[in-house]
């Protein structure tokens, strides 16, 4: 994944440490969030990450270490404001079953004194840019599939506009068929796309499709933090080459793009071939997925800008290159 320009780092955490009792939770965790990218909590149950995203907006304190957002120590605002300003998506979404949808998304903005004018447009908006019909504007969460109320959750996190998300297992209460298609329309949305954002997950193909960076934990410390190839091509220890080894050839076609291959490709040149048309980001995961699904046995690739045309096993060869450039890297 291509990191978006950023200005600044928004999020900033030095030797972040929690235990309960004689259980070490986190121990002595650092990592940055620069603005408008995404850094995944990655790890088994245990390891960590859910306290660690619960210590940003201070659910739980730490017992050592600093945050900061937006330049500002966490722990030097009351825990109410600094929520106010970081929005919160969780697993079971946590909708109030007894407000309607438009209630559920209005609560941060009545608190911050918003008019009733302004929270119906933004509720409005939101609705929108979530393809949400307004007709559910009306109803109850218990009148939602689950698809719809995960929507909601995000409408509601994101209705103050706060520069900074953090996302806590948020498709893992879905079924793996809406997962997928709710994973794939987040990564799309223009309302997240330039926000910080922080989401925790032990699903390793969210990770390294959702991740500009991935923070791999276990027993509360960052085995390896970097970009999804750099954990895929050049895991630093044992543990973080086993925990990705069961599914290792996908998620290195997952972490490929064909831009990324571009570089490697030899093919057909121009020409007025039918070839199936995809974009420069798109994985080569997805292209072999939907070239298996198209009729006929090899149909030919073409990416969308580039003047090129090419089969499955030329965009093989070019990944072969690509691996051994970024496993040298």
């Amino acid at each position: 994944m291509v990191p978006i320009p950023y200005l600044s780092n928004v999020i900033e955490v030095q030797n972040l440490s929690k235990s309960f009792d004689a259980f070490t939770a986190v121990d002595d965790a650092s990592f940055s969030v620069p603005e408008g990218e995404t850094l995944v909590l990655l790890g088994t149950s245990g390891s960590g990450k859910t306290t660690t995203l619960k210590m940003l907006n201070r659910l739980i304190e730490p017992d050592q270490g600093t945050i900061r957002i937006n330049g500002q120590e966490v722990k030097s605002q009351p825990p109410e404001q600094l929520r106010r300003q970081v929005g919160y998506v969780i697993q079971h979404i946590g909708l109030f079953p007894h407000y309607t949808v438009a209630q559920n998304i209005a609560i941060v903005p009545q608190l911050l004194g918003w008019s009733a004018e302004q929270i119906q447009a933004r509720t409005d908006e939101l609705m929108a840019l979530l393809k949400l019909p307004d007709e559910l504007e009306a109803r109850k969460p218990e009148e939602l599939s689950g698809g719809q109320q995960q929507r909601v959750g995000l409408a509601r996190a994101l209705a103050a506009d706060p520069p900074v998300i953090l996302l806590d297992e948020p498709f893992g209460a879905l079924d793996p068929i809406t997962r997928s298609q709710i994973v794939n329309e987040f990564k799309e949305l223009e309302a997240l796309k330039y926000k910080t954002k922080v989401m925790v997950t032990h699903d390793v193909h969210e990770a390294v499709s959702m991740g500009h960076q991935i923070a791999l934990m276990d027993q509360g410390r960052i085995q390896q933090l970097g970009a999804p190839q750099d954990l895929v091509f050049r895991p630093q220890n044992d543990f973080v080459r086993r925990f990705f080894a069961g599914q290792l050839f996908r998620l290195e076609l997952e972490v490929a793009t064909l831009g990324d291959l571009w570089p490697f490709l030899n093919g057909v040149k121009g020409g007025e071939l039918q070839a199936l048309r995809f974009e420069s980001t798109a994985t080569l995961w997805q292209v072999m997925q939907k070239a298996s699904a198209a009729t006929g046995s090899d149909p030919l690739i073409a990416i969308a800008g580039k003047d090129w045309r090419g089969d499955q096993s030329q965009l093989m060869v070019a990944f072969q290159r690509l691996k051994n450039k970024w496993s040298r890297s």
